[in-house]
């Protein structure tokens, strides 16, 4: 995605546009929501299972989607996870009903069809799934109208029609999915509002859930990783692992550990997990 094919303006008064004919308050819990929704959405920071993985790895076994139990739950999954396909193209079909309600309500000069509105939507769709407007879609619009104004505010209008439907078809049955699944392995959120993680694993951690075959070149890591991963996060020293009951795993790695850095075929691999730590640092300290 070009940074060119964004509008960057209209993505602006979309994100902080909230208001609706029901509720036209400067400020209220709804608004508050719905802005956090689609702030969550344009960072990149929904709470899907691979993220709060990486937040609570000696809590959470795996990162597997609960819907298509294919894949991990990245928020790329979430848009594209084939047990959500029919309800999301849905609602982009009644976006576009509403987009050409909209247009008639303001009686634009010129009002596209239908089908037109729908095809529109549908090739922005990526877009809309980053909290982002397309220049394409702005200018389809704009050119119903012919006035700033007026295209931002449909375009915002629409947008939170679209995640507000989102918000209640797709992510808050994912949710109840994902606190169905922690009453399962006895997850609590007293656990996660812990500040001392446990280096008691809530599953074994050598039983390994199937993993994402587009992740496996990102997050081919051995399991230290995760424990040295947690309790840098915690800002404990990563010596006391040693003396964790993970030691003996510890110590098996350590003469593994030695000879994979002394072998040469062996230096890919090790440069992808010291990245990829780089990496989970970089993010935990912004």
């Amino acid at each position: 995605m070009e940074y060119h094919h964004i509008n960057w303006s209209t993505t602006s008064f979309m994100l902080n546009y909230n208001v609706t004919e029901k509720d036209k308050a400067s400020t209220s819990f709804e608004q508050h929501c719905r802005r956090s929704f689609k702030y969550k959405i344009f960072i990149d920071e929904l709470p899907t299972l691979y993220c709060t993985r990486q937040c609570w790895p000696d809590l959470y076994p795996s990162d597997i989607c609960l819907s298509c139990q294919q894949r991990t739950e990245t928020q790329a999954h979430f848009w594209t996870c084939p047990e959500h396909q029919d309800i999301w193209r849905n609602i982009l079909n009644r976006a576009a009903d509403l987009l050409l309600q909209i247009l008639q309500q303001n009686k634009a000069k010129h009002i596209p069809t239908l089908d037109e509105i729908r095809q529109s939507l549908h090739e922005s769709h990526i877009f809309i799934s980053k909290g982002l407007v397309s220049q394409t879609l702005f200018d389809f619009v704009h050119s119903a109208y012919r006035f700033l104004n007026n295209t931002d505010i449909t375009i915002a209008k629409t947008y939170n029609f679209i995640y507000l439907q989102v918000f209640n078809l797709l992510w808050k049955p994912r949710c109840s999915q994902v606190i169905d699944f922690e009453k399962q392995i006895g997850i609590t959120n007293r656990d996660k509002r812990s500040a001392h993680r446990t280096m008691n694993f809530n599953y074994q951690p050598s039983l390994k859930a199937h993993q994402d075959p587009d992740l496996l070149d990102d997050r081919r890591l051995r399991p230290w990783v995760d424990w040295f991963t947690a309790t840098i996060k915690q800002g404990s020293l990563w010596l006391s692992h040693v003396y964790s009951p993970q030691m003996d795993k510890f110590r098996s790695f350590t003469t593994s550990a030695i000879n994979s850095f002394t072998d040469p075929y062996n230096q890919h691999s090790i440069i992808r997990s010291l990245d990829r730590l780089n990496r989970v640092s970089i993010v935990n300290t912004v």
